[in-house]
This record gives structure tokens, sequence and C-alpha cells, in this order.
């Protein structure tokens, strides 16, 4: 049973946990690690536990703090192991291994725990007491017979002096034959194979371990063995996988960037001059907006197939013109923000784009460069790029896909620039795919409900507290789920995210900074909550399940699968969100599908003043096509009745996996008015379809189950002509987004 299962049985539980603490600050996990802390000071912050778990938290921040509140959980409990072996691993870090002998000698007069002979072997080591760390390590063998861990021991006493490196490879060969799934050996073993120039060796030896055990730690040591061999994209491609495994690893993160100055042609070891490093300083701002410009004037420009040839020449002109060289310093004048936005609105495509990331640091209104139309993100035949593309210019932009926030992952949401994309490991990602910024969501786990594997192959859905949550009760439930489940990594994006809704203050200009609101598929229902001020996925009751949420006017708002709209206000002290209603519930035809599934999708959008209107998406009658949707809206009238219309005056609706939007047509002619512009977002049955022909490349270069344009007043449905007929994949789906400079 892991920590987590434990922690979901007895919420209160805390026995152990300043020992999941310290996995979880060892792990880099400090989306968890921040839960647990905040959970252990609610329980009891007097208990010695929290005290350590305290410890463990501040440790790679303050080191000072992190040693006060270990002393503070020995005078709560002077027989508390953990805190002497905190304290011991603290004076250590900070070059006291006197003191940390004490502690960890301490610490074993309790309990022989291996961790203290560890301690105490690495302190002695320290001291150059090479004879009392020999045996110290020889005394664990015998107290622990048969543990690899003491026989590692043992050859890293050993493994420190030249003389000593053939026995120290027996003990750890003998640790390996003991017990073959131990890494600490097998990297302890490749260490010495490098440190005695065996390189070719300790690959070997690393590369059979990782056709077994996909661990971070072993991409690592790889990489680092390829750095120093000056194979560097082999080195670049372990510190990947490694991040991939474990996105919060520091040791790889730390590699990287000494990979890419190596890369660069720089010493990684060289001292950074301080005068220099104070006038990069002072040019942060305007080296920041270079390289943005630099990045964009970087975009590869394609026109799709049948524009006109003058259209064509244009580009072709445009290309052929002197290139701006996005290095050179320049003059940043400072223009009033009507001048700015005036001539903004004048440019084009990729030009707005460029000359917002110059110019947004300067202005103080937000909104002084807003985008003409959204834009559509396709994915591109390889995961290295993604395309832009602007229905109103019908230009489209190749662009890099930064790593790892648009790397094979889906697109689960779009807000004002911004992209929330998952992967297959219960990772959700912010990304700007204009400037490249990313930032990560809490993890799924800290929902407490969805737990991952230990390699995050597979996730269990503890259904009773998840319904006891979205219920507002315990059992018995009215819910075709009562049992936990458990299934593949690969569903969890397809199967069970409907959306991720992101707040104005996710496209601010303070880093990081974001609200969130996780939806459900229907059998879920149940939204989730975080911020960055709150880095967990807090789940809210919610009888009706939410269906589509928004955010306007600082608030999220949500329509229920039976119709009802509410607004969630977040409580300052707990931290949760409640629900108020605002709209009498909407009456919704609907009839079940086969199978029991509903006939339509509602979407929640509003109006540039304000009012609220709902979207609904019919799925096609039986046997009809199966992309043949029909849309109606419903507007909430000033009598606060809910009215159906075909008139929706000059707006379009743009809706799909972005925050639906409202868009004025006028001096738009590229977009039609009374036009609802839709995107797939079915990704499980989008993800059934993507192998087909018709889904993959259809003879026209569209997919009208993807990506189309219902016309409101007539009730027809028509492909994109803004997209010509260039060929494109469908899979993942596209998305609307409205690109922004933060």
């Amino acid at each position: 049973m892991n920590f987590e299962k434990a922690r979901l049985i007895d919420p209160n539980i805390m026995t152990y946990m300043d020992e999941y603490a310290i996995l979880l600050k060892f792990k880099s996990d400090n989306t968890r690690l921040n839960k647990l802390v905040h959970d252990m000071l609610h329980i009891d912050p007097a208990r010695a536990e929290t005290c350590v778990a305290l410890a463990a938290f501040w440790e790679r921040k303050d080191e000072r703090k992190a040693l006060t509140y270990a002393e503070k959980s020995l005078r709560v409990d002077d027989r508390h192991i953990t805190g002497y072996i905190m304290k011991g691993n603290l004076h250590l870090s900070s070059n006291r291994p006197d003191l940390a002998v004490t502690d960890f000698r301490a610490a074993q007069e309790l309990r022989a725990d291996l961790r203290s002979y560890q301690g105490l072997v690495r302190a002695y080591l320290a001291l150059s007491k090479c004879k009392d760390a020999l045996f110290t390590a020889r005394e664990a063998m015998k107290v622990m017979h048969q543990s690899a861990k003491a026989l590692k021991l043992v050859g890293d006493v050993h493994a420190i002096s030249s003389s000593g490196r053939e026995k120290a490879r027996k003990f750890y060969e003998s640790a390996i034959r003991l017990e073959p799934g131990f890494l600490g050996a097998a990297l302890a073993l490749a260490d010495l194979h490098i440190a005695e120039g065996r390189n070719k060796e300790a690959v070997l030896l690393l590369e059979r371990y990782l056709r077994q055990w996909a661990d971070d730690s072993l991409h690592i040591k790889l990489a680092q063995v390829f750095a120093a061999t000056n194979l560097l994209s082999d080195a670049l491609s372990h510190y990947q996988a490694a991040l991939r495994i474990n996105p919060y690893n520091e040791a790889a993160k730390k590699g990287l960037e000494r990979l890419e100055k190596q890369m660069k042609g720089i010493d990684p070891d060289a001292p950074e001059d301080e005068d220099e490093n104070e006038a990069e300083d002072d040019g942060d701002q305007d080296d920041a907006e270079l390289l943005t410009r630099h990045r964009l004037h970087r975009i590869e420009l394609y026109v799709p197939m049948g524009r006109s040839k003058g259209a064509t020449a244009a580009v072709r002109k445009r290309d052929d013109a002197p290139k701006i060289d996005g290095e050179a310093p320049r003059p940043c004048p400072s223009l009033i923000p009507d001048l700015l936005s005036n001539i903004h609105d004048r440019l084009g495509f990729l030009d707005r784009v460029a000359f917002a990331a110059v110019f947004a640091s300067s202005c103080d209104d937000d909104d002084l460069f807003k985008p003409h139309a959204p834009w559509l993100v396709f994915p591109r035949n390889t995961p290295e790029t993604v395309e832009l593309f602007s229905i109103a210019d019908r230009l489209g932009a190749t662009v890099p896909a930064p790593a790892p926030a648009l790397r094979d992952h889906l697109v689960v949401g779009s807000s004002r620039g911004w992209l929330a994309t998952a992967d297959a490991r219960g990772q959700i990602y912010l990304d700007n795919p204009a400037t490249g910024e990313q930032h990560e969501l809490p993890h799924i786990a800290t929902t407490g409900v969805f737990l991952p594997s230990a390699k995050y192959h597979h996730f269990s859905l503890v259904m009773e507290p998840f319904l006891t949550i979205r219920y507002g009760h315990g059992p018995p439930f009215d819910h075709c789920w009562v049992n936990t489940h458990t299934w593949d990594n690969s569903l969890m994006r397809t199967r069970f995210y409907r959306k991720v809704v992101l707040s104005s203050s996710s496209s601010s200009r303070r880093p990081g900074a974001y609200a969130a609101m996780l939806l459900w598929r229907r059998e879920l229902g149940a939204p989730a909550f975080a911020s960055s001020e709150d880095p967990v996925w807090r789940l809210a009751r919610s009888p009706d399940g939410v269906e589509d949420a928004i955010h306007h006017d600082g608030q999220f708002y949500s329509v229920s699968y039976t119709g009802l709209v509410e607004a969630w206000e977040r409580d300052a002290v707990s931290g949760a969100y409640t629900s108020t209603a605002v709209a009498p519930r909407l009456a919704v035809e609907e009839h079940k599908k086969e199978h029991g599934e509903p006939s339509c999708r509602k979407y929640l959008a509003a109006a540039p003043g304000g009012r609220l209107m709902v979207v609904i998406k019919y799925y096609p009658e039986q046997g009809r096509r199966s992309w043949a949707w029909s849309f109606k809206v419903h507007v909430l009238g000033d009598d606060g009745q809910w009215k159906e219309t075909r008139d929706i005056g000059d707006l379009a609706v743009f809706v799909g996996m972005n925050n639906s939007l409202c868009v004025p047509t006028t001096g738009r002619p590229q977009i039609e008015a009374g036009c609802v512009y839709y995107t797939g977002d079915e990704l499980g049955a989008l993800e059934a379809r993507k192998d087909s022909y018709l889904y993959s490349s259809s003879r026209d270069g569209s997919d009208q189950g993807a990506v189309g344009v219902y016309s409101l007043k007539d009730g027809t449905l028509k492909k994109m002509e803004a997209l010509g007929k260039e060929q494109r994949s469908f899979y993942p789906p596209p998305a609307w987004i409205t690109p922004s400079i933060p």
C-alpha cells in the first residue's frame, strides 16, 4: 500500500507522513509536497512528523529554516528517529559533518536504521575518517544480513581510493546478484567503470538496465557519460527522456543547462563574469523582446493552395526583402498607446505578433494588442512543430513546439493566447505557442482520487471519496460507478478530461500566474479548481455535473449537464469552491442515442456586453454522416429567461476545446456573422477515427468533424474555405486560440 492510498483510507493519518515528505522532496515533486505539508499543518501542526515535513519542504529553499524545523521536531519528540536523520542530512549539506555524526549516532542508538549507517559513512568520509567509515559500513552489513544496500555501502567506502576500486566492484556486483533490481548498485558500478575509463562498459550496463526499468536516474547517468565523451546529441536525448519520466528532476534540469553550454562551445564550469551579468540584468527586458522577435522572424510562412497569384507574389516579395537582424540593438521609442494600437491593427498576420512582442512589456494596457480573430492550432506531421492558422488572413505559420508542453500532447483547453495540454502521465501544462513560454499546472494526483502507479503506466480512480465530494454526502450513491477503477494511462486524456478552463489572470504578465477549472467527462461531472496560489486540484460539489465553463467578469461560470448555469466562488479560508445558480434551468430538447449516450453537447459563452448564452451542438440522427452537426443558441434575456434565437447579430461564436468566444465580425470580412465556428472536442471519438482515410486526409483537405462552420440563419454546415486545400492531419484535433503576448 502506498502513501497516497493510506491517506485516502485515513485522511488524518500522520504516522510516516514525514517519510513521505522526504520521498517527495527527493523526487522533486513539489506539488505533492506542498499539498502534503498543507494538509499536515491543518491536521496537527505540533506533531514531530509535521516539523520534519516542513524541514523537507524548506530544505532546498532555506537550509537554516529547515534545520530549525528539524530541531523543533526533536524538541517535540526526542525519540523521533526521522528527525535525527533529517537533521544529520541538513548538517551534511551545510558542510558540518562533525555535527552530522552526532545526529546519526543518536538515531542509531534508538534503532539500527540503514539511513543512519549511510549518513554516518558519508559524514566519516567527509571528515576523511576512512577507517571509521569502513567499520560502520561493515557493521551495517552484519546487522542487516543479506541486504544489497549494506553491501553497496561497503563498496562505496572502497571506491573512494583507487586501490580499493577492485574491492568496490566486487561488492557492487554482489549487491546486484542479491537484488537484481537495485538501481543504486548499478549506478555505483557504472560510476566505477567511468572512473577507470571504461565508458563503454558503463553504457552497456546502463542500457541493459534501461531495457527493464524506465528510470530517470538511469537516463541521467547515461546522459552524463555521453556528455563527458562529447556525444552531445545522445546526452540531450537522455536528459529529455529523464524529464519525460520525471519533469521535476533537478539533476536533469541542471544537466541540460550544462549541456546547452557545451553545445554552444562554452565551458560549463567556467565562472561567469559578474560585471557582465550586471550589464545583462540591466538589459533583460530588451533582450527578452529581441529574442521573442528573433524567434518570430524565424517562423516558416506558407501560402495555402488556392491563393491568388498576387497574394503569392506579395509574400514572395516580402520574403526577398532585407531581413531584420533580430540580435542587433534597436531604438524603442515611447509612443502613445493609441498610436501603437493603430500601427498594430494595420500589420499583417505574424507582424502583429512580432510588434506586440516588442512593445507589449512597455504598455500598461493588457488589451492594447488584441488579435483580430481566433486562430487555429493544428498538429503537424512531426511532434517538433505545430501550425498556427489565421482564418482572417488566410495564412498559416509553422512554429516550434516547445518541449514538453506541446510534444505529443493533447490540447485540452485554450484561453487568450494560452493552451492547456495534457500528457499521458497525468500532467497538464500551460503553453503560449506564440512566445514559447510554458508552466506546469498541478499533477492530476493532487486531486487525491486519481492515484498513478509507480511508473505512471496506470491510474486508479477511487470512486467513494470522489462521489462523496461530488454529491456532498456519503454512500449509497445513485451512480453507475461506485468501485475503484484502474485504467491504462493512454486513456487518461481521451476518456476523462473534458476541458481545462483558464482565467484571464492566466494571461497576465506575472510569470506563472494562473487560475484553472478542470472539467471531466459526464460520468464524473464534479469540477476541480487550482491556482498558482493554491497549486493543487480541489474537487467541488456538483450533483448535476459541469459540462462546460468560461471565465467571465472575474468569475468562473458553468453550465451543467442538466442545463443549470452557475457562478463559482472560492472561500478565502478553506479554499473550497461553491456554486450559485444565476439563471433558471435551461430546458434542452434531448434524446438518448444508442447505448444511452446524450444527443447534444452544451457550450457556455458570454457576448461582448456580458450577456450569457448557451450554444447547443446536436449530434446527427442515426444514419446521417457522423459529422453532420447542427447548432442552436439560447440567450439569457433581460427578463432572466432563456430564449432560443437564430439571430445573434454581427457576432460569430467559436466553440470547441477553447473557452467559448463571441467575436464581433464588423471589419472582419473573412468571418461570417451569425455562424458557429467549431472544432472537434470529442477526444475519444476523434481518436477512434484517427486512422481512417476520411479522417487522416480527406480529398479536399478538410474534415468537417474536426473543424467547420454552421450558419444559424439557414441551418447549413460547411467546411472552412479559408483553410484552402492544404492537406492536414486532424488528430490531435485542432483548437481555437487567440494569440497574445503576456
